[in-house]
């Protein structure tokens, strides 16, 4: 083990922000069961507020807008087209929303940021000398591309 993993306060000083240690046990594993903190705990970010629930809720959503099983039976340009615009517009709306509130906007500030560097901008490494556009184009052609491959294929069969 080295001295960085040993120190906490060098780890600080390499990330800005680190959880409160140690991490607190989720309400699943407590015994005896408290239902109370339970149901809170499932309601709040637990489960409704946090990242799976937000998921599942976008995929009712698309599900509603997709119409009918029925048309999936065959693979069709107008149904593939319609799914590929909905995982853009999740996308532009999720992933945009997120980097305006954190990048843009920096209404948080730095203060839970793991990395206080700021994104790049007139560097080479990337392929437009910036990494924001970089990661718009990656997401967008290639990310969204192939998960809507996945998508359409997984509808189809």
């Amino acid at each position: 083990m080295s001295e960085v993993d040993k120190d906490p306060v060098t780890t600080r000083k390499a990330w800005n922000w680190l959880p409160p240690l140690p991490i607190s046990e989720q309400p699943y594993f407590v015994w005896p069961v408290q239902p109370i903190v339970l149901i809170k705990h499932l309601i709040g970010r637990g489960f409704l507020l946090s990242s799976p629930g937000i998921c599942i809720l976008l995929a009712f959503i698309g599900w509603s807008i997709l119409g009918p099983v029925e048309r999936w039976a065959t693979l069709e340009l107008d149904w593939v087209a319609q799914v590929y615009a909905l995982n853009l517009g999740i996308v532009i709306a999720v992933g945009g929303g997120l980097h305006l509130y954190f990048h843009s906007y920096a209404l948080q500030g730095v203060k839970r940021k793991y990395s206080t560097i700021p994104q790049a901008k007139n560097d080479s490494r990337f392929f437009s000398n910036n990494q924001v556009r970089e990661n718009i184009f990656f997401s967008c052609v290639s990310g969204i591309t192939i998960n809507t491959a996945y998508q359409v294929l997984s509808m189809w069969l």
